[in-house]
């Protein structure tokens, strides 16, 4: 009985999984500066929560890192620090260099809305995260798993300093996305 009841819920928590998928977007870096901003947009019928992410870099070392959101684009914001949530932060955070996909220790747990756009600003407070440098790009899809897709936005001096790809080019984020239904 006890093996049948172990199986069960073995049984039961693998749909839970599957509901979890992750996706990347470019980890062909190239350029990079202290942070960059890009949305997501719900593509589904339901809400899905963003779990985490994961981030190239564009040197090997450890850095202090931030995330923020805020509701809608970041186009017109980039600037704007008073529209941004802070999301959480990780102080002394190791990692490697792009094409080099490194977990971010910050718990993201940000809900977005069936059918609309949260933005999202990773940042170090003075290293260096990678991005691909976009061509005519500023707003383009550069990476989707059918359910939520990741549209190119700025790359950022650290904090809400200065941004790099407006107003036509954009900078491509490259990392990876976890979310959940």
């Amino acid at each position: 009985m006890r093996l049948h009841a172990m199986l069960l819920c073995a049984a039961l928590a693998v749909p839970a999984v599957a509901q979890c998928p992750s996706f990347q977007t470019l980890t062909t870096a190239g350029n990079g500066q202290n942070g960059t901003m890009f949305d997501i947009v719900n593509l589904s019928a339901a809400p899905r929560t963003i779990l985490s992410f994961d981030q190239c870099f564009f040197n090997g070392t450890s850095d202090n890192i931030e995330i923020y959101t805020k509701t809608g684009t970041s186009s017109g914001f980039e600037l704007n620090s008073a529209a941004w949530t802070l999301v959480g932060s990780a102080t002394g955070v190791p990692h490697g260099v792009a094409p080099t996909l490194d977990p971010l220790p910050i718990a993201v747990n940000v809900t977005i809305p069936a059918g609309a756009t949260q933005a999202f600003y990773v940042t170090t407070t003075g290293g260096t995260v990678a991005y691909t440098t976009g061509a005519a790009q500023f707003g383009t899809v550069i990476g989707t798993d059918g359910i939520l897709e990741v549209r190119a936005r700025t790359g950022m001096v650290y904090p809400f300093a200065g941004t790099f790809g407006l107003p036509t080019d954009g900078r491509l984020w490259n990392g990876r996305v976890t979310h959940c239904g």
